[in-house]
């Protein structure tokens, strides 16, 4: 029985890991890889991030980060509000189900969080005279 609830579980994983994935996919499909230029007689590959600095590097890092974290902020949200429907008001069940989702809020707020943390660090430094962290390509 053990055996198939974990078995059930990771198909589950699957499926929803392709689901997150399959936009991503299809997005990279379009995409015009940069193919090699020769100049010169020597080959130069174009820079597919378009960045120029560290600055620009972490500033796409981050945009990455939140355009993955905040669908599966959401689909954690609605995978709690199944659990409370699937408990059919059973109390283990619900405690289970409002634990779920204590802990998607709490981690939606850590998320939240470290995001305003760093742009009230960019906007200090940019007061005090510092690079245009805001702006960096």
């Amino acid at each position: 029985m053990a055996l198939a609830l974990y078995r059930q579980r990771f198909i589950i994983g699957l499926v929803v890991m392709f689901l997150i994935s399959a936009p991503l996919l299809a997005g990279a499909a379009t995409f015009d890889t940069p193919q090699p230029t020769p100049s010169n007689g020597s080959y130069s590959v174009n820079n597919p991030l378009q960045v120029t600095s560290v600055c620009g590097l972490l500033k796409k890092i981050l945009e990455g980060a939140v355009a993955v974290g905040i669908p599966v902020a959401v689909l954690f949200i609605i995978w709690s509000g199944f659990r409370f429907v699937l408990a059919q008001g059973k109390p283990k069940d619900l405690q289970a189900a409002r634990r779920n989702f204590y802990y998607t809020v709490i981690g939606i707020a850590l998320f939240v969080g470290a995001w305003v943390l760093a742009m009230i660090i960019a906007g200090t430094i940019n007061a005090i005279g510092g690079a245009n962290i805001l702006t960096c390509n």
